[in-house]
């Protein structure tokens, strides 16, 4: 146990990614998710258009959505049938099939994105909300994130899309 700092430093320095001092010491360090999210936020900006700027900001959430959904389909306090529901919905994640084609920048990745609120939100009605917060790695609230997501996927996906979206995933779990 004694050599996990030395070895993840070690990897950390093979990678390039070594940024400050060990978390394992409890110091914080910025994460390289974060340094990343800020180069796509830079290359983003004026190669998409006005309006769908803050989806492509929220699509940088995924990832912390995704993590969660997998941490949750790990923790016994969720209820056995939601976890079996997260299980399902990482398969549908996994998936080639997407409502919208993965090919049309932002639009494409959005559904996903809108897919997972869904599910971490109906999660949200069965499981109680320290278990879901005490896997969230995101930055952001998550009750007020999955609203925004909500929001903003209305515009961007149009009505019919979403309402299909919530038929698919918005069943109640428990």
């Amino acid at each position: 146990m004694g050599e996990a700092p030395d070895v993840r430093r070690i990897q950390e320095q093979a990678e390039g990614e070594l940024s400050g001092p060990d978390p394992l010491l409890g110091v914080p360090e910025q994460r390289m998710y974060d340094r990343v999210r800020k180069r796509v936020m830079e290359t983003v900006k004026g190669k998409v258009p006005p309006r769908l700027q803050r989806a492509a900001e929220l699509l940088l959430t995924l990832p912390d959505f995704v993590a969660l959904i997998f941490r949750l389909m790990k923790d016994p306090r969720v209820p056995a049938r939601a976890r079996v529901r997260l299980g399902l919905f990482a398969a549908y994640l996994a998936s080639p099939v997407d409502l919208v084609p993965d090919f049309i920048p932002v639009v494409g990745q959005m559904d996903d994105l809108v897919a997972a609120v869904i599910v971490v939100r109906d999660l949200l009605s069965v499981t109680p909300k320290e278990v879901v917060l005490s896997h969230w790695s995101g930055d952001e609230d998550i009750i007020g994130l999955i609203d925004t997501v909500l929001d903003v996927a209305t515009d961007v996906l149009g009505r019919r899309i979403l309402r299909s979206l919530l038929r698919r995933f918005g069943r109640r779990t428990g």
